[in-house]
Formats: C-alpha cells, sequence, structure tokens
C-alpha cells in the first residue's frame, strides 16, 4: 500500500535540515516523519 503525503507536510528545506544539522531530542520526531517520506519517495 502505497501512502501519499502532502508536500507541505515534508518541504524539501525541512529534509535538508535533518541531513545537514546534527540531530538533537527535540528533532527525533522531525528525522522519524523525513524517513518516513523518503522512504515513501524512494
Amino acid at each position: 500500500v502505497a501512502v501519499e503525503l502532502p508536500r507541505e507536510e515534508a518541504p524539501r528545506s525541512v529534509l535538508d535540515e535533518v541531513g545537514l544539522k546534527p540531530v538533537e531530542e527535540q528533532d527525533c520526531e522531525l528525522l522519524e516523519m523525513a524517513l518516513r517520506t523518503v522512504a515513501v519517495l524512494k
């Protein structure tokens, strides 16, 4: 089952920030969302 997420929920800028900046405890949830989005895109 393919799940399509609106681009508004996962802007590229957020993905770039997660990839470039070190992950903090506050960003754990954001990182998980980004990883899920990347998995969907791939």
